[in-house]
């Protein structure tokens, strides 16, 4: 990982200093208003439990909304990735979730940013998956999992196990078609207008609000052209947004300028921050494991003797700004 990622504690700290306790501070205001009017009521000793009883209630109601003000601090100016952003408040006994929504062009896109995706769920994120199309114009697998014919149906399962492997609250398919391609053939993008593209990703974010948007790079990997087309259409989204807009829009597979030969590389997107994500990639292995149909390919394309030997296990990132 690299070396200027805060600790989880220089986090709380610096949360605090960015709205939560300003939150905080409102809310005991409010609470010490309604105790003074339970003086009447409660009398004596019992005003004091009284107040401290608003107090939390009062606390606890303005609790999400001082944190989420916190995380956009957070996101601003400790510009923080590779550590938590799901930071819990143990003095109101609550814990406050990032959306995180990940978007892919195929079932097994994940997997570019899966590490990092496992790493953010197990620190208590809530990550959410997005497939462009369900996959049914690629490879049926060796042996094959089913007829052609019904492979959006089988790699759509298979997603679906993936999505579980990954800790994913949930997964969701857009209902464009992917393009047929025999093996070694040229791959296409699917047959939409930018402007119905970027209407189906944007139905999402109106109804997910993530604070965290992860999708491809902007050369498409190696050039697949439905991951440029995805990149280009949540680039799109993300900067019609408005008023509201997440926190942080990521892109995967960026170049950390070490490994710009790899085919994999988004050569023109410089990385912003990289993660060693070795103590996640039993996850990562799991979510690529439930891509039974591809597997065959996985291995072709990188010349592994197995899949644990074809995934990344370091993964680097570009921080988009919100612009066109």
């Amino acid at each position: 990982m690299n070396g200027g990622v805060p600790t989880r504690r220089q986090l709380l700290a610096q949360q605090s200093k960015n709205g939560v306790g300003a939150v905080a501070t409102l809310a005991q205001q409010a609470a010490k208003l309604f105790g003074r009017r339970g003086l009447i009521e409660q009398g004596g000793q019992g005003s004091r439990l009284f107040t401290q009883r608003v107090t939390l209630l009062v606390a606890a109601r303005l609790a999400p909304l001082a944190l989420v003000i916190g995380h956009r601090h957070l996101a601003e100016h400790a510009r923080v990735h590779g550590t938590s952003v799901a930071v819990g408040s143990r003095q109101w006994g609550i814990l406050t979730r990032m959306r995180v929504l990940a978007i892919a062009a195929h079932p097994d896109d994940e997997l570019f940013g899966a590490g990092y995706l496992a790493k953010l769920v197990a620190e208590g994120n809530e990550l959410h998956l997005l497939c462009t199309t369900r996959g049914e114009g690629g490879e049926v697998g060796e042996p094959p999992v089913g007829p052609k014919e019904r492979l959006g149906e089988y790699r759509e399962a298979e997603m679906r196990a993936a999505a579980r492997a990954l800790g994913a609250r949930d997964v969701w398919f857009l209902d464009f078609v992917d393009p047929s391609m025999e093996i070694d053939g040229e791959a296409r993008a699917i047959d939409a207008s930018p402007e119905e593209f970027r209407a189906a990703v944007a139905s999402h974010f109106d109804r997910l609000r993530p604070e965290v948007v992860v999708t491809h790079g902007s050369n498409g990997e190696y050039g697949h052209p439905q991951h440029v087309y995805t990149h280009q259409t949540v680039r799109s989204a993300v900067a019609s947004l408005t008023p509201w807009q997440p926190s942080e829009f990521l892109t995967w597979c960026a170049n950390t300028g070490t490994n710009a030969e790899d085919r994999l590389t988004n050569r023109d997107d410089p990385a912003d921050f990289t993660l060693d994500i070795s103590p996640w990639f039993h996850v990562k292995l799991a979510t690529a494991l439930a891509h039974r149909s591809q597997h065959a390919m996985f291995l072709r394309n990188s010349k592994a003797p197995d899949i644990a030997s074809a995934l990344r296990r370091v993964e680097a990132f570009r921080r988009w700004a919100f612009g066109p």
